[in-house]
């Protein structure tokens, strides 16, 4: 873990819990996080970090992010060539996350609801001082799926995105098959449970809440031992 992580995580206290999302483009990942926010999880209040939601913001030049010039001009870079945030331009993704966590009030107890970050092992093993992960949910939809899932507008969060076309959408699922997947065992060894919710064309966030509220007993902290 970089120094700069470090020394975020010892000056927040402890770790937030978190629930960590993570599914292909379109799976639905964006409309579970609204929902769990709305209405709560296992009794916990839940707070929804979208990282692409908060990326967009933060290169728009958001205030509550402190972001210098260069880096809001790297992270346009990011957004318009669908790159990942590498380790070495890391502590961005960083700042981005402490001004969601401190511009909400967090408390200790409260539950951050963790969608497209960490990406690949790299960003994982960066915040595991940040985020004490209490569980992952794995979105599980197939190519055709998530194609009619972004066509249908399925979870109401494609209106106005510009990246949605057949190539584009491909290339996401490429790279979330060959980075974001083997964060799934990495997790696994590390005594976290990973739930796999099998995402069909009409599945909405709240058939998926139930789901999860199924496998896990209805118990929030279900992930270790």
């Amino acid at each position: 873990m970089s120094a700069g992580l470090s020394q975020a995580g010892r000056k927040r206290g402890s770790p937030q819990p978190a629930v960590i999302v993570v599914g292909p483009t379109g799976s639905g990942k964006t409309p579970l996080g609204d929902a769990m926010e709305a209405v709560g999880f296992m009794g916990r209040r839940c707070f929804h970090f979208d990282f692409g939601r908060n990326l967009r913001a933060a290169a728009g030049g958001d205030a509550e992010y402190g972001l210098s010039a260069d880096e809001i001009e790297h992270l346009k870079l990011v957004l318009r060539d669908g790159l990942l945030l590498e380790n070495d331009r890391f502590a961005l993704a960083l700042k981005i996350l402490s001004g969601f966590i401190g511009g909400r009030g967090m408390k200790t107890d409260d539950l951050l609801v963790m969608n497209g970050l960490p990406r690949h092992e790299g960003q994982a093993d960066d915040l595991e001082g940040v985020l004490d992960a209490r569980l992952v949910v794995h979105l599980c939809a197939t190519p055709a799926a998530v194609l009619e899932r972004i066509r249908r507008n399925t979870g109401g969060d494609r209106r106005g995105r510009t990246d949605d076309s057949p190539a584009e959408i491909a290339r996401k699922i490429r790279l979330f098959d060959q980075r974001t997947i083997p964060l799934l065992d990495r997790f696994r060894t590390r005594g976290v449970r990973v739930i796999r919710v099998n995402v069909g064309v009409e599945t909405t966030a709240r058939d998926i809440i139930r789901e999860i509220e199924i496998e896990t007993g209805g118990q929030a902290d279900a992930h270790k031992g």
